[in-house]
């Protein structure tokens, strides 16, 4: 379920953390002039450890939407047993929300991903790469022992922002 909410408050704390932020790359360039969204990594940080970005800086009205965790199962509603399949339809299904939505992979602005059992980092970054393209939004990744049915490998949610226009 997609909702929205009223973002000033988000994206001034988003915006703190951005003092002394390093220039962006010419991937995030060109995102930022698409979207109106900034992603930076500060400097006197140490670089992410994954395909994701520090801060993303959210401009002064925009729209926050936030997706539910999404699981691992197709349009149909089948859920495969391979954590690959799972991880590659629960990112498909942000994109889906978002796309209803007018927006893309791009307008994420924080992600949070839990993975149950021995599903490899490798494999994530992958699937990531090939349905997000170079958006690279701040990020969570933790491995749990359990999501809310024994059979779910996989959940992701999305935050995402559309720029004022």
């Amino acid at each position: 379920m997609l909702r929205r909410v009223g973002i000033s408050i988000f994206a001034a704390l988003l915006a703190a953390g951005a003092v002394g932020a390093a220039p962006a790359a010419n991937a995030a360039e060109a995102n930022t002039a698409k979207t109106g969204l900034r992603f930076e990594n500060p400097a006197g940080m140490a670089p992410p450890v994954g395909p994701y970005s520090h801060v993303a800086i959210v401009p002064p009205g925009s729209e926050l939407l936030v997706v539910a965790g999404q699981i691992g199962a197709d349009p149909a509603g089948a859920l495969p047993t391979d954590p690959a399949q799972q991880y590659r339809n629960a990112l498909s299904n942000v994109i889906a929300a978002l796309k209803a939505q007018g927006l893309g992979p791009e307008h994420i602005i924080k992600l949070n991903i839990w993975l149950v059992g021995d599903v490899p980092v490798e494999m994530t970054r992958a699937i990531r790469a090939e349905l997000f393209g170079t958006a690279k939004p701040p990020s969570t990744l933790a491995y749990i022992n359990r999501l809310g049915r024994s059979d779910l490998l996989v959940e992701i949610e999305a935050w995402a922002a559309r720029p004022p226009t």
